[in-house]
């Protein structure tokens, strides 16, 4: 419109010359140029009309492809796809009017293709007889990532059981547990009746990670495992030989042997301290050990960690559901310990230690992605092998290998942590769309919510096109 009133105003200072040719080539000249200013004017409108139908289209065409992957039959999908791209058409500025969308598949049976015809209103054109221009839509959304290993990672360290920042839940640990419920529910509704293309699996840390039925095969130690130690010492003991007596030192020595039942593993202190390699002579993780104190006479058993041990990738809620409710808070915060744990149980190379509905995929396998989600609401400050660096260092190199070489999508979840932990989840997260903040429980509830819608779009790979 700028542009017209420029040229209205060059006209006038045209038409006040005074010379006798002016007005004849006026005459000649000035339809041919309003012509063509309306039809610029007319395709700047029918431009911008047909990207806002370009933007409603995409976005319903998504919507409607969410509704295919959560399990809806045709006609759901069908009026998904209708009711969102009317409502965005509808509130749209100007005079852009759409069909109802109709929906197709690709010739690869992946494709899920949505189209309208779309008309908008001309301002200038309409005095020759055009008053409406239209055009075609189209968008595609192909179904992308088929299959999703997630491993849901668990900080039920002692300030779990602080506050969780609004009155709705007693403790962070019972708004975890609800947002962890959420998460899982929304996730497997991702499975068809006929498919489990969604697995989930579930671990906790806090200074350890109970490895419950993998702690063999992890550590290369029994759980039940018996200590021995050699006890030396002596007495003094009266010896008479006739009529004369001696006081005399006796030494002995003993073997006393204690048995302890414990399943707690640590980090691995070799080469591959930040791999998520297969455990085996050399490699294994580190439990533990009991040791003998001589000086009073008695053992020292190994800490304990949470009772909670992992759950393998499985689509049974109820399994997942019943891991969650069972969840206790307690201890300090070895997140890199959590970090490699989501790892191990997204890896092919732990394949032995899992039955086989929860062997993991292999890596890079087409057509597959493997997703970690990390929640803590602390610092990461405890390490049982310190010369490996503190848990924060450790952290990070589990992140980068992750990330780097296994090309697992870490999303990151924050619960009232202090800076020193929204740090280390800000480095690990894949991107900024992949970390999430929560200052009290609703606002976890939410974060679980989005990361499910997210990873829910992971399988849908938009590609919208107006059409010509």
């Amino acid at each position: 419109m700028m542009m017209l009133r420029t040229v209205l105003r060059k006209t006038r200072n045209y038409l006040s010359e005074t010379g006798a040719n002016v007005a004849p080539i006026f005459a000649v000249t000035a339809l041919p140029i309003i012509g063509l200013i309306g039809v610029a004017v007319d395709l700047n409108i029918a431009t911008s009309s047909k990207s806002r139908a370009v933007e409603a289209i995409d976005a319903a065409v998504l919507a409607a492809a969410r509704e295919r992957v959560a399990g809806g039959d045709e006609q759901a999908v069908e009026a998904q796809l209708e009711e969102y791209f009317n409502a965005l058409i509808e509130s749209q500025p100007g005079n852009l009017n759409c069909t109802a969308p109709q929906v197709s598949s690709g010739a690869n049976g992946l494709d899920m293709i949505a189209s309208s015809t779309c008309t908008t209103k001309t301002v200038i054109a309409g005095t020759v007889g055009r008053e409406e221009v239209s055009f075609d839509v189209e968008s595609t959304v192909t179904f992308g990532v088929g299959k999703l290993d997630i491993a849901m990672v668990f900080d039920v360290s002692g300030s779990m059981n602080w506050s969780s920042g609004d009155n709705e839940y007693a403790s962070r640990l019972e708004a975890l547990k609800a947002a962890a419920k959420k998460g899982v529910g929304d996730l497997l509704t991702y499975n068809s009746s006929d498919k489990d293309d969604v697995r989930i699996a579930l671990v906790s840390y806090n200074s350890a990670v109970n490895a419950g039925d993998l702690f063999e095969y992890a550590t290369g130690q029994p759980a039940t495992r018996t200590y021995e130690a050699e006890v030396t010492g002596g007495r003094w003991e009266r010896q008479c030989w006739g009529w004369r007596c001696y006081w005399n030192w006796v030494s002995h020595s003993e073997t006393v042997e204690h048995t302890v039942t414990n399943t707690c593993a640590y980090e691995r202190n070799s080469s591959e301290w930040d791999a998520a390699s297969k455990p085996r002579s050399g490699h294994y993780l580190t439990a533990e050990d009991a040791y003998y104190n001589s000086s009073n006479g008695s053992w020292s058993n190994p800490n304990g960690c949470s009772s909670a041990t992992p759950v393998p990738l499985t689509t049974d809620e109820t399994v997942l559901d019943d891991y969650i409710d069972s969840l206790s808070a307690g201890g300090g915060t070895a997140g890199h310990l959590g970090l490699s744990w989501g790892r191990y149980l997204l890896s092919p190379d732990w394949k032995d230690g899992f039955e086989t509905d929860s062997e993991p995929l292999p890596w890079q396998k087409p057509d597959t992605q493997k997703i970690i989600i990390m929640m803590t609401d602390g610092e990461f400050n405890s390490t049982y092998h310190g010369n490996l660096g503190s848990s924060f260092e450790q952290a990070q190199a589990q992140c980068d290998d992750a990330k780097d070489n296994d090309e697992v999508l870490i999303y990151t979840v924050a619960f009232n942590a202090p800076q020193a932990g929204r740090d280390i989840l800000d480095y690990c997260a894949t991107g900024p769309e992949f970390r999430f903040d929560a200052n009290n429980g609703q606002d976890l509830l939410d974060a679980y919510t989005a990361i499910a819608a997210s990873i829910s779009d992971l399988r849908l790979a938009p590609d919208a096109e107006p059409a010509s």
